[in-house]
This record gives C-alpha cells, sequence and structure tokens, in this order.
C-alpha cells in the first residue's frame, strides 16, 4: 500500500521496515507466550533468555547466509534456475534458523535485506563490485509473485473455515481495531518527532493493516486444539483452552483484518483530499 499512495520514499521505506519488523515481533511474542501457557509456568528469566535467543540466533544466521548466498549468487546468476535456488536457500536458512531455536522470520528478513542492498555490502566489505549484479528485477519479481500466491492461499483457507454469526465477537474485534489505531496514533507522533516525517504523521497513523502474520498466528491455537483431541495427555492444561477457544482467535483475526484493511483504505483518499485542499489553499 505504501509504494501505491505516491507518499514520500523515506515514509514508505519507513513503512515497509515497521510492517516487517511488526509481523516478527507478533510471531516470536506469540510463540513465547504459547510455550508459557503449555509449560504452565511463568520465568521472566526464562522467558527473556527464550526472547533474546531467538532474535540473536535469527539476525546472525539471517547475515550470515545473506553474505554467503551473494557471494554464490554472482557465480550462478545466469543459470534459468537460479530465482529457484534462492527460493530453495531462503527456506532453508528459515528451517536451520528455527531448528536451533531462533526466528525464521527474522533471520528470512536479515537474508532478504542482505541481498536487496548488495551494492552496500559489497562497499562494506570492500570488495570489487561485478558488472552485473547477482539481484536483478526478474529474481524481485519472483519472489514476490511467490508472495502473493502464498497470501491468496492461505487468505482463501482463513475465508473456509472462519465463522462470523456472533455479534460480540464483531464488536470486540472492531474495538481491537479502534484501540490499535489511536495506540498507533501515539506510536506515529513519539517516532517522528524532530523527523522529516510529520507531515506524514497521519497517513502513518491509518496504514495500521493487519495481515497474513496475524492470520497464521491466529490458527495456532486449533492445531494445538486438534493435537490435544487426538492425545489428551499432551496439553493437559493448555489443551482444554485451545480447544475451546480456537474458533474464537480465528474469528477475531478475521474481524481485525477486516476492519484495519477498511479503516486505512478509508482514510487514505480522505487524507490525500485534505492535504490537497490545504495545498491548494496555500
Amino acid at each position: 500500500m505504501a509504494s501505491r499512495i505516491k507518499i514520500s520514499e523515506k515514509c514508505s521505506t519507513v513503512l515497509s521496515l515497521e510492517s516487517a519488523l511488526t509481523d516478527i515481533l507478533c510471531i516470536v511474542f506469540s510463540l513465547v507466550i504459547i510455550e508459557i501457557m503449555l509449560s504452565g509456568t511463568v520465568d521472566l528469566t526464562t522467558i527473556g533468555q527464550s526472547i533474546a535467543s531467538r532474535f540473536s540466533i535469527g539476525a546472525v544466521l539471517g547475515v550470515i547466509f545473506g553474505f554467503i548466498w551473494i557471494s554464490m549468487l554472482k557465480r550462478i546468476s545466469k543459470t534459468s534456475y537460479a530465482y529457484m535456488l534462492t527460493l530453495a536457500v531462503v527456506l532453508l536458512v528459515y528451517a536451520f534458523s528455527e531448528f536451533l531455536g531462533g526466528s525464521g522470520p527474522l533471520c528470512s528478513l536479515l537474508f532478504g535485506i542482505v541481498l536487496g542492498n548488495e551494492k552496500e555490502v559489497y562497499k562494506m566489505l570492500r570488495m570489487e563490485r561485478p558488472a552485473n549484479m547477482a539481484v536483478d528485477g526478474g529474481l524481485k519479481r519472483f519472489e514476490s509473485e511467490i508472495a502473493f500466491l502464498l497470501r491468496t492461499f492461505f487468505f482463501v483457507y482463513i475465508g473456509m473455515i472462519v465463522t462470523i454469526g456472533d455479534i460480540t465477537i464483531m464488536v470486540v474485534g472492531i474495538l481491537l481495531s479502534l484501540i490499535l489505531l489511536i495506540t498507533r496514533f501515539g506510536a506515529v507522533a513519539l517516532s517522528t518527532v524532530r523527523s522529516q516525517l510529520t507531515e506524514e504523521r497521519a497517513l502513518m497513523t491509518v496504514l495500521l493493516t493487519r495481515g497474513l502474520a496475524a492470520a497464521v498466528l491466529a490458527t495456532l491455537p486449533l492445531q494445538y486444539a486438534a493435537e490435544y483431541a487426538a492425545d489428551p495427555t499432551k496439553y493437559p492444561e493448555a489443551g482444554p483452552i485451545f480447544e475451546r477457544l480456537a474458533p474464537y482467535y480465528i474469528n477475531l483475526a478475521v474481524i481485525v483484518i477486516l476492519t484495519t484493511a477498511i479503516i486505512a483504505t478509508v482514510g487514505v483518499p480522505i487524507l490525500k483530499h485534505r492535504a490537497k485542499k490545504i495545498m491548494a489553499g496555500l
């Protein structure tokens, strides 16, 4: 959305990074909370160590594998299926990070940042930059098409299992979305103090759309509930909770996703129109 509503490049970059980082934070903290529920104990030291290890392992592996793959990709970039190899490496890096206890999404993000900033990487390492860059437009286009396919598939899957028939769930979902909007207003105001983005604060505030990460995380309780139903001894404490509340998580997530999308869809044209009127008045 940020790339299509004609905002400054700096604002678009900030919003894109914010979107990726908030998804990672949601995933990490949600998994930590689920681990606490499954263990039945709350140990602040263990929680802190778990969060720190997920972030540190994921970040380090992402950067290391990014450097390694850039050095390899420049040798095979002219082959027919280099883009498929890149996708395979991303999946491998993600799985390896999760296997070691790190954050797979953060690892993939850092991997992508290293690839996307190939020129800066060569300059940083004081290496001779090749005439033809390894990460070309075709590779970026292929990755965006794969991402679109995954999003479409998963949202169709969510739509097939969601049931929106409870007015209370709808009201709670809308209230949560409004709380997100109010919280985001304060966060944007604080993060843009003495910056060049003060004139675009309103647009940054309404662009709070939740997406694929929220939808995926909402299905996790359903997964644990299914495992508990198959084997009640597996999660004796958290299993009954997940079994009872799993449908509510999915329904709430869908309401929040739809409501935040409506806020962004309605808010952006209104703010753009207001900005044009102000400029015309000047």
